[in-house]
């Protein structure tokens, strides 16, 4: 059997690609349930046939632009820094600029995850045991090792994690009623206002002046 040329390969490639596009913005504008397979297929210009040579069925797909997506997060604390010698504060405002840019760079899944979390479909506990859990395990043990080190005071480290991520993902949920605000010189800051007032914050929350 001959092997695909190299255009039949990039043709392939393209076509996947151009499937978890279309399906990504579907899912997230949508909703999984509201969304079909012909949907992704009229929207994609390609027959239902292409997206079952890729994807076994609407799950599979489903899963896997999430699964494609999070990678990003998981890199992320792949970075060494986090290991070293920096001051745990300095580890937080690493996190929170690289899970900023993570977010910002993924607005549909932000839209995914949020209808997960409103219980619009049963795919949260599969997301939460291969992406979510790591994220926030790893973040609590920031926190533990600011307080271990006496550079913070000794706070709940669980409650600590969870305040956090709720801080960034609520900046990032709300955005489309913040938009709809009218007159508001507040709407959208940037990136380093958002994480200025954020390390500001924690700084003078969680900070134990002795230790530092």
């Amino acid at each position: 059997m001959p092997r695909p040329s190299r255009s039949q390969r990039d043709k392939a490639v393209d076509s996947r690609l151009a499937i978890l596009s279309v399906a990504r913005d579907l899912f997230a504008r949508q909703g999984y349930f509201a969304t079909s397979i012909q949907d992704i297929a009229r929207e994609a210009r390609l027959n239902k046939a292409m997206i079952y040579y890729y994807f076994e069925n609407k799950e599979d797909l489903y899963l896997c632009v999430i699964r494609e997506d999070f990678q990003g997060l998981l890199d992320l604390w792949d970075d060494k820094y986090f290991a070293g010698t920096a001051s745990s504060m300095n580890k937080v405002r690493r996190f929170l600029d690289r899970y900023f840019d993570f977010l910002d760079s993924h607005p549909e899944l932000v839209m995914i995850v949020s209808r997960e979390m409103s219980g619009q479909t049963a795919h949260l506990k599969w997301i939460v045991e291969n992406y979510l859990q790591r994220n926030f395990i790893n973040l609590f043990a920031l926190v533990v090792e600011g307080v271990n080190r006496g550079e913070f005071r000794d706070v709940n480290p669980l409650l600590t994690a969870r305040s956090i991520l709720a801080m960034i993902i609520f900046y990032f949920s709300s955005r489309p009623v913040i938009r709809l605000y009218q007159n508001n010189p507040l709407v959208e800051s940037s990136k380093n206002e958002f994480i200025g007032h954020l390390i500001d914050l924690l700084s003078k929350g969680i900070t134990n002046e002795k230790g530092t």
